[in-house]
């Protein structure tokens, strides 16, 4: 069977539109398929975002912490000092005289010493060493000029000293030795040591006989309380070297 010339034209006209009408279906498809990717698909993602995101800048180092001072240790609880030694009232102290005291040459207002015989105690501490130094003062001195008149001693404590330090006192004579010396004797015969105790005394009470002296307890004057006086006739008083005294304490003794 044979083909005109006319017909096969026609033909490939058909064919050229249905080629370009195809291309342009398949542009759209393509175009819609990169507008809306399958679900299974995978995104397409430029260079840039590829590149890996930088690391975060590492935090600071936080500062170092302070180191805590430390507290001081408190001290030590301290125990309160234990109260001074001290000597209580009625407490008798001993003492020696150091030098020789007469009517007939000391006179009112000189002082003279004696030391302790005995340590005086509290407890096992001691408040005054034996050895202090005990200072008395001579309240009056009168001697007896003849056998008619009265020959007087009185004597108060003052103070008592030791390491370095003197203290008052308050403290009354209770007991000492004296002597009564007659005019024109030698020492040989001397009157014999007497004692005498100023507290409870009667006043005008004689320890002996009459020359021998008189104790008067309460002492004389402004010394009342604080002195023991003796009262001889036609004698004079003394208080030998050595001789003990002894006093009453009238109030506490602390040792500072």
């Amino acid at each position: 069977m044979s083909i005109n010339r006319s017909t096969l034209l026609f033909t490939a006209l058909l064919a050229a539109a249905a080629c370009g009408r195809g291309e342009k279906k398949g542009e759209l498809d393509s175009t819609a398929f990169a507008l809306n990717p399958p679900a299974d698909s995978q995104a397409v993602v430029s260079p840039q975002e590829l590149q890996p995101a930088p690391a975060p800048a590492p935090a600071p180092a936080p500062p170092p912490a302070a180191t805590p001072r430390p507290r001081p240790t408190p001290p030590p609880a301290t125990q309160p000092p234990p109260a001074p030694p001290r000597a209580v009232v009625g407490t008798e102290i001993v003492s020696n005289s150091s030098v020789e005291i007469t009517t007939r040459k000391n006179k009112a207002g000189e002082t003279f010493t004696a030391k302790i015989a005995e340590p005086i105690m509290d407890g096992g501490r001691e408040v005054i060493p034996a050895g202090a130094t005990v200072t008395f003062r001579i309240v009056a001195s009168k001697e007896a000029e003849n056998k008619n008149s009265e020959g007087q001693l009185a004597i108060e404590a003052v103070n008592i000293a030791f390491g370095d330090k003197t203290y008052p006192v308050n403290a009354e004579i209770s007991d000492m030795q004296y002597q009564l010396k007659g005019r024109g004797v030698t020492a040989g015969d001397a009157g014999k040591v007497a004692a005498g105790a100023a507290i409870g005394a009667v006043v005008g009470q004689i320890l002996t006989k009459k020359s021998s002296g008189t104790v008067v307890g309460g002492a004389v004057g402004a010394a009342a309380g604080t002195a023991i006086a003796i009262k001889s006739a036609d004698k004079d008083i003394v208080i030998p070297a050595g001789s003990r005294i002894v006093m009453k304490l009238k109030e506490p003794f602390v040792r500072s």
